[in-house]
């Protein structure tokens, strides 16, 4: 029935608690590991051996580039070499479950019964407005942090982007302007895991135009529920290859390729698409803690996530016992 990805950057003992959640052998389960990460992996061990678990672990990811597109479309051409699964689903180690997989083949099939197959939230479209330099690395230069271990470069005009913050993150404006993100070009550089971010050059603003060719940038979160098809299109149509290539030049390219893509598609072929994920504050990293357990415990959603699982005692029994409804 299911494919899920799970993204896995460090603290393996909260993935392997989160497959023992949700393992099914009926599903299969596509464990994306950054290459990159120095945690030792002993907690999976009891999960690799099975016939039904893969492992997809030679990408370098870099929080903010491409590499975040990369290791899910990897991750995808992995699962539909298996004929086991309808509905691909991407989730993080720090996720946890909501209901129970009954209850989760219960609300898929309840929404494609209404024409809905894939799940993706979609806060809207925002324009190619790009920042123009004759010098594209000309001028100042700042280096900035950024979550998971990365840095972030900046170069010229794209420096006044900046804002100074308590954080050194949280100003950077892109992250919380998405309409910024497409202004300038980001250069992922796996070796250092550092983002290049520079003005386009003039030359550079019809190619990436052609690629576009029209169609919509759209934003939101990175977490979807998808259907066969629709990953079989992503991966066949020369029309989402342009927009992949695209889109690969802009800073967080995950929180925009598969609404892009979804919008794309046609209905007709891959099923109507929910701009709703199905996940708790459509995946926001919220910091889930037991202070907001009724919430969370009242909520229809099917994952959330980030948890706090210091501060989670609660919510963790709460997963332990509605998960031993599991079919």
């Amino acid at each position: 029935m299911f494919a899920f990805m799970i993204q896995c950057h460090d603290r393996f003992e909260n993935v392997a608690r989160l497959l023992r959640w949700i393992y099914h052998p009926e599903d299969l389960f596509v464990l994306a590991i950054d290459s990159n990460s120095m945690s030792p992996r002993q907690a999976l061990l009891p999960f690799i051996d099975h016939p039904n678990v893969c492992v997809v672990d030679h990408h370098s990811v870099t929080w903010g580039g491409a590499s975040m597109v990369d290791i899910a479309l990897s991750s995808l051409r992995t699962a539909l070499q298996s004929d086991s699964w309808r509905m691909f689903i991407n989730i993080s180690g720090s996720d946890i479950p909501l209901c129970s997989r009954k209850r989760m083949i219960e609300i898929f099939t309840e929404y494609e019964n209404k024409g809905y197959r894939n799940f993706v939230s979609d806060f809207g479209a925002v324009q190619f407005a790009p920042i123009i330099s004759e010098s594209a690395y000309a001028g100042s230069e700042k280096l900035v942090s950024a979550p998971s271990g990365a840095r972030i470069r900046l170069f010229g005009k794209i420096c006044e982007l900046l804002r100074d913050g308590a954080t050194g993150t949280a100003g950077f404006t892109p992250v919380t302007t998405p309409a910024l993100r497409s202004s300038f070009v980001t250069i992922e550089n796996p070796f250092n895991r550092e983002i290049l971010c520079r003005p386009y050059a003039p030359f550079e603003i019809d190619v990436m135009q052609n690629l576009l060719d029209g169609n919509d940038i759209r934003i939101g979160r990175q977490w979807v529920a998808l259907s066969r098809t629709m990953c079989e299109f992503l991966l066949k149509s020369q029309v989402i290859a342009r927009v992949y290539a695209f889109l690969r030049s802009t800073f967080i390219p995950d929180e925009s390729f598969f609404q892009t893509a979804a919008a794309i598609a046609p209905t007709k072929d891959v099923g109507q698409t929910l701009r709703n994920n199905l996940r708790y504050a459509l995946g926001s990293p919220e910091n889930i803690s037991d202070a907001i357990f009724d919430k969370i415990t009242k909520s229809e959603s099917i994952f959330a996530r980030k948890v706090n699982f210091a501060e989670s005692s609660r919510i963790l029994e709460w997963v332990d016992q509605r998960i031993t409804e599991r079919v």
